[in-house]
């Protein structure tokens, strides 16, 4: 296996460069700042087409309404992000990677886990700082989805992990034998 940084995990056999807390934080922000811009807008346009929706009253929905709306729309944010593309907007910005460990884009299934367990990681902030002391940089959602948060560009080789090392925390179910045709 060759030592040399490669721009994706699996163009180099599952070697890659976790990404660091800032990076990632930064990366969330963002992907925060898209959420919340799209719903003031929503709301804009929902209010100025007040007569097609004459029945709906916006200024109702109390905070928890606008809080609740906001996290689902967050989670099919991030679970269509990273099933489609590997990356959200936030992360694509600060050239960032969520994978498997085979580098592929994360499915369907653990999009959805990964995206629903940032809630589990915001509680105190105690998901988000594990990045800061484990060895592979993995938060609490990397570990219960079986992902990694990968930097997208070339790495320098001595900060290189293999991917296909770490064990998940939660197996692959998905994952289906193949036939070799001979």
């Amino acid at each position: 296996m060759s030592t040399t940084a490669a721009r994706s995990p699996e163009a180099e056999g599952g070697l890659a460069q976790p990404a660091g807390f800032v990076s990632r934080a930064m990366a969330f922000t963002v992907d925060l700042l898209v959420i919340s811009l799209g719903m003031a807008g929503a709301t804009v346009v929902f209010d100025s087409l007040g007569i097609v929706f004459s029945s709906v009253d916006m200024n109702s929905l109390d905070h928890t309404g606008y809080l609740a709306v906001g996290f689902l729309a967050f989670v099919v944010y991030c679970t269509l992000g990273f099933t489609l593309f590997g990356q959200t907007l936030g992360k694509l910005l600060f050239g960032l990677r969520v994978v498997r460990p085979d580098g592929s884009n994360p499915h369907l299934a653990r999009s959805l886990v990964r995206a629903f367990a940032y809630s589990l990681s915001a509680v105190l902030g105690i998901g988000f700082l594990i990045v800061l002391v484990t060895r592979d940089r993995r938060a609490l959602q990397d570990y219960l989805a079986g992902t990694f948060v990968v930097y997208a560009w070339p790495a320098r080789p001595r900060t290189l992990i293999d991917l296909r090392s770490l064990e998940p925390l939660v197996p692959d179910t998905h994952r289906r034998p193949t036939r070799r045709s001979g």
